[in-house]
């Protein structure tokens, strides 16, 4: 299946005949900005910038029956269809998943140049053991990888030839004299609370002043190199011998038998930010220490994680007002390219809601609700826990706070956040969540409306981090207005000892045959009868012995817990060696064609017969092509299965009682995989210079032209080069200064199809890679050298064509064009499509 509308291959052929709408009229003489924010838009009227930025919210309908989410949101849809231009054809990068998602719309760059290349988490190797660890995506901007072994940051970019931290989205505008607010925006804001590492261990014998070492009652995970804290003083481990642990140097207090031990997190966001032994580092420690489920482990999370203000260093920043001086921290950015210093910024509700609420603890959500926790502290709620009316509810008050600039995330609609479970298009409780959603916008922009914060002098930019895929039986005979759609809700399986688990059942019959009947719905013993279709993904255990078992020709592995699993086998075992050539490894080689022979059985499909697994594979030469692989080495998967979007494998049984795998209606929503469905999400933008274009089906766009849109709108530069190209169509004439050009369109129309993930050219070697990898190993060989070919030669063609479009060289755009259309061709010759 290609991804790629054909209608756009007459772009590569003929130039694009552009209709420009005429731009809107204005009749709000716009206001002085409120503070030093130094924004040039090319009509002077663009003083505030507010991004918002959904997790998995559709403009199509996934029920033809059933509006689609937006069109459940009409204060929202009509707001950006009527006033600015809504994109259809956005696209999402690869792996599609919401880390990756939001950092590329923050950034503008793809994931080999910002860091998340699998993501919302990813495995790194361990260079003593050859074995590779997950970790979490979501981790502070300067935040590293693992400490000890990874140091590298998480936000990793290898432009200046070197690994160094990818440069902060934020710098554009705090450079420029603006705040910046960041409402749950992924790795802007505090992700967790970790200070130290748990299980603490202690003392079993006394430590006096002066000695070297201590005897603990478990020294197990301690490490040479790894700070500690005996009591309240830290100190530094020279080495280990159980259960003695060597210091590196004399201990200054004596320590009692009992005295707490206890690792330090250096990868935690309270050591990255406040750094260890600090007063907000303490408070981390004890929310990790405290009983589960009890209002002092929430608290650190309540105080200081999801929320964040990034300030200029002018004297009106909010950073130097009453309440945000003496709580803004130092703004580290030691690898930014341009320099940073002198920065600071508030991290956590705890500092950032006195300060834009004067002086008030608590910030209400747009229905003037105090914003709390669980236990009614006020705060962060967490971030599944961001529905419309509170994140709203937190830009309207950083707005009238004087915040110029406010990047935001609001939860997805899909699940059952109050409960378990996900609700299916149309049904009862994910009407009425976008029923509220809807009446949030409503009140919000009225709310902005009142405080002279419109489409006048705002510029508005709404966006979704990925679509998903539907797993389920689609629902017949409803609307989901009139008549709401049913689906099935089975009594849950409980695990020894464990909360039952709503709607899950094992489908493998003791893994023996998928089905006790070759019947769908499936006759389970003791369930009752359905009350509508069946929803959820198919959960397989990969690593089950009717799979691909726990080890290959004696290699274990890891995966990326996915519908889209990245592989990482032990000793890293790559397609392409560290000189850049392409060899053929009998490991690799072992674990790609038992992918290829993986057999599962997707009832959505066919609930009688087993179906290949991978829709596609690529390894080293194709996940360069998509970006894939980062400046950390460390991270760099062997190779990446694509499977059918209705899957999703994990290394252990998904459900209780199932061997191999199980469905769960817990998760009836994929995302991840390359699938149309998933790829495609929207972006709608409103305000000064942008044209009223209502819904774009045409243009092609991914969410690395966000960034550079968006400057060239306000007139401000990055200290670094996106990857993006401004989307020239959606602006009014005067604005895009003659980039609406039919042949600068075109340019600009084939770099994205060279260049994006789910692109022509990233499709065609997709393809060419999957016919290569279950091919014999000639075949296989020739295939990948190739693609790396073609990648070569384009990787030259768009740092061209990319100098041209954003204005930094000239150059001879007929030419360009012609030479990717060739390279386009060439990939798909080599593809067979």
């Amino acid at each position: 299946m290609n991804f790629v509308t054909r209608e756009l291959a007459a772009l590569f052929v003929v130039a694009v005949a552009v209709v420009c709408a005429s731009g809107p009229v204005f009749a709000k003489k716009p206001e002085a900005p409120p503070n030093s924010c130094r924004l040039d838009s090319a009509q002077g009227a663009i003083q505030h910038v507010v991004y918002v930025q959904f997790d998995n919210v559709h403009l199509r309908r996934d029920n033809p029956n059933v509006p689609s989410d937006l069109e459940q949101m009409p204060n929202l849809y009509k707001f950006l269809r009527d006033n600015g231009t809504l994109l259809n054809k956005h696209y999402t990068v690869l792996i599609s998943h919401t880390a990756g998602g939001i950092t590329s719309s923050l950034t503008g760059l793809y994931p080999d140049r910002m860091g998340i290349t699998v993501s919302n988490s990813y495995d790194y190797y361990n260079p003593a053991t050859g074995k590779a660890t997950n970790t979490s995506g979501f981790k502070y901007w300067t935040a590293p990888v693992a400490g000890g072994i990874d140091n590298l940051p998480n936000m990793v970019n290898g432009d200046s030839g070197m690994p160094k931290n990818t440069p902060a989205p934020w710098v554009t505008y705090t450079s420029a004299g603006c705040d910046v607010g960041n409402v749950s925006a992924a790795n802007t804001v505090l992700e967790n609370n970790n200070a130290v590492i748990t299980p603490a261990t202690a003392l079993t014998v006394l430590a006096a002043a002066g000695a070297a070492s201590i005897t603990v009652a478990n020294a197990t995970g301690y490490a040479a190199g790894q700070t500690i804290q005996v009591g309240a003083e830290f100190a530094t481990v020279q080495s280990v011998a159980a259960p003695v642990i060597n210091l590196a140097t004399p201990l200054g207090q004596a320590h009692p038998v009992g005295s707490q031990v206890i690792r330090v997190d250096p990868t935690g966001d309270m050591t990255t930010i406040f750094g260890k032994g600090s007063a907000e580092w303490h408070e981390g420690k004890a929310s990790q220490l405290a009983a589960s489920g009890t209002a002092a482990r929430a608290l650190a999370q309540t105080d200081f994680v999801g929320i964040a203000i990034h300030c200029s260093k002018d004297s009106s920043s909010i950073c130097n007002s009453q309440y945000g001086l003496a709580n803004a921290k130092t703004d580290s950015l030691p690898d930014e390219p341009g320099g940073y210093s002198g920065f600071r910024a508030l991290f956590g509700a705890k500092y950032v809601n006195p300060a834009i609420n004067g002086g008030a603890m608590s910030v209400n959500d747009i229905n003037g609700t105090p914003i709390t926790d669980p236990f009614n502290q006020p705060g962060f709620p967490g971030f599944d826990s961001m529905p419309a009316a509170t994140t709203l509810g937190y830009i309207a008050q950083m707005l009238e706070a004087d915040i110029p600039i406010v990047y935001a995330y609001i939860s997805d609609v899909h699940d059952n956040h109050a409960g378990f479970g996900a609700y299916g298009p149309g049904e009862d409780g994910y009407v009425t969540a976008l029923k509220s959603y809807d009446d949030a916008f409503g009140k919000f922009f009225a709310r902005l409306a009142a405080d002279g914060i419109d489409m006048s002098n705002t510029l508005f930019v709404f966006t979704a981090d990925e679509n998903d895929h539907f797993a389920g039986q689609m629902a017949q005979n409803c609307d989901g207005v009139t008549t709401r759609c049913k689906y099935n809700t089975l009594p849950g399986i409980a695990p020894p000892g464990g909360k039952p688990q709503h709607g899950i059942f094992d489908v493998t019959n003791n893994g023996a045959i998928p089905f006790a009947a070759p019947a769908w719905p499936p006759t389970v013993s003791g369930m009752p009868a359905s009350n509508g279709p069946f929803v959820g993904e198919m959960g397989y255990n990969i690593k089950w012995a009717g799979l691909m078992g726990s080890t290959i020709n004696g290699a274990g592995y890891d995966i990326s817990f996915d519908s889209a699993p990245s592989f990482y086998i032990d000793n890293q075992p790559q397609a392409v060696d560290a000189s850049g050539n392409v060899v053929l490894n009998p490991t690799l080689r072992a674990f790609e064609k038992a992918a290829v022979n993986l057999m599962a059985f997707d009832p959505y499909l066919d609930p009688t017969k087993l179906i290949p697994v991978a829709r596609y594979l690529v390894d080293g030469p194709t996940l360069k092509a998509l970006h894939m692989i980062n400046a950390d080495r460390l991270r760099t998967m062997p190779f990446t299965m694509f499977a059918q979007p209705d899957f999703f494998f994990q290394a252990f049984s998904p459900c209780p009682g199932a061997s191999q795998g199980c469905l769960s209606d817990n998760f009836a929503w994929i995302h991840g995989d390359y699938a149309n469905d998933i790829g495609q999400t929207w972006l709608g933008m409103v305000g000064p210079g942008v044209q009223r274009g209502g819904i774009d089906d045409t243009t092609w766009t991914d969410h690395t032209d966000i960034v550079p849109t968006v400057n060239w709108l306000i007139g401000l530069t990055p200290d670094y080069q996106p990857d993006g190209r401004v989307i020239m169509q959606i602006l009014i004439p005067s604005v895009a200064k003659g980039g609406n050009g039919a042949s600068f369109q075109q340019l600009g129309d084939v770099y994205k199809q060279l260049n994006a993930p789910y692109g022509d050219f990233a499709h065609s070697l997709i393809v060419a890679s999957t016919n290569g990898i279950k091919a014999d190993d000639a075949t296989y060989l020739s295939m990948e050298r190739q693609i790396q070919g073609l990648t070569s030669q384009r990787d030259g063609l768009i740092q061209q064509m990319k100098d041209v479009l954003d204005g930094s060289a000239n150059g001879h755009r007929e030419q360009l064009i012609q030479q990717g259309l060739s390279l386009l061709g060439a990939a798909r010759a080599l593809a067979g499509i």
